[in-house]
């Protein structure tokens, strides 16, 4: 048996020609790379009017001096509403406008701004004060005043606090300083959640049945031995974050909030 040369064989090598294999189909396509998609056209968004006030039947909007419909519907929840219809919308190239409204029952939304953001809804909801809702604080209660801040009578018509649509709230009534035998009430829309709560060495957690939409609170200190007051004070909480308090309540009156649930 003959052997070429390692040197030959080596040569022999290097003069192949290396032959690529293309598949039948012919080479891989790439995908064309993926396009901008626009909803409302390039540039554009879109803003959603809406109210959660009954009472204002029939709403005229009206967006940078030009009207753009009529709001008709209202619900509990406006942010869970999926749907356009009897609501009032416009698509709108991105930025800042100015908006009013005015309803045939005589209420009105003076001049403000909404920012329009490209390829988004932003919603507006028409939000009414708490005298006009079913739900607000009442000037009495079993007979007391009720006051707000502690110290004002009623007549502040807005919402103190706002809370989101976490569905978690509760009130967290602190101990005093000095246990001495206090008790205060809580009222959440005209229901009794807690009646003659002895204020003790530990904080206290009591659910706050909040529902969509307009609600109040009030608080009172319902026995008060040394008829001195209390350092306690009732705050509302929505899951861990504090949403506004009833600062030392008194026993000669009840301090009430209006709290927006604004799911």
């Amino acid at each position: 048996m003959r052997f070429l040369p390692l040197v030959a064989l080596t040569l022999s090598l290097a003069g192949c020609d290396l032959v690529e294999v293309v598949p039948p189909d012919g080479p891989p396509v790439e995908p064309p790379p993926a396009q901008p998609v626009h909803p409302y056209g390039a540039g554009n968004g879109k803003v959603v009017f809406l109210s959660d006030l009954a009472a204002a039947q029939r709403i005229d909007v009206t967006l940078a001096g030009e009207p753009i419909g009529t709001v008709t519907k209202f619900v509990g929840c406006p942010n869970r509403v999926t749907t356009d219809d009897s609501l009032a919308t416009a698509i709108r190239p991105a930025g800042t406008y100015q908006y009013s409204a005015r309803s045939t029952t005589g209420l009105a939304w003076n001049a403000t701004a909404v920012t329009v953001t490209e390829d988004e809804a932003t919603r507006v909801v028409f939000v009414g004060k708490p005298s006009q809702y079913a739900l607000h604080v009442p000037d009495t209660l079993e007979g007391t005043p009720v006051y707000i801040f502690g110290y004002t009578p009623i007549g502040l018509d807005y919402f103190q606090h706002t809370v989101g649509d976490s569905g978690t709230y509760r009130f967290v009534v602190q101990r005093p300083n000095v246990v001495q035998g206090d008790r205060v009430d809580i009222v959440v829309n005209d229901r009794v959640v807690t009646r003659g709560l002895l204020l003790g060495t530990t904080d206290t957690q009591i659910s706050a049945p909040l529902v969509p939409g307009a609600n109040y609170f009030a608080v009172r200190l319902s026995q008060d031995a040394d008829g001195d007051g209390t350092t306690a004070r009732v705050k509302l909480y929505e899951g861990e974050t504090y949403r506004g308090d009833v600062d030392r309540p008194v026993q000669s009156r009840w301090n009430g909030r209006n709290v927006r649930y604004a799911c």
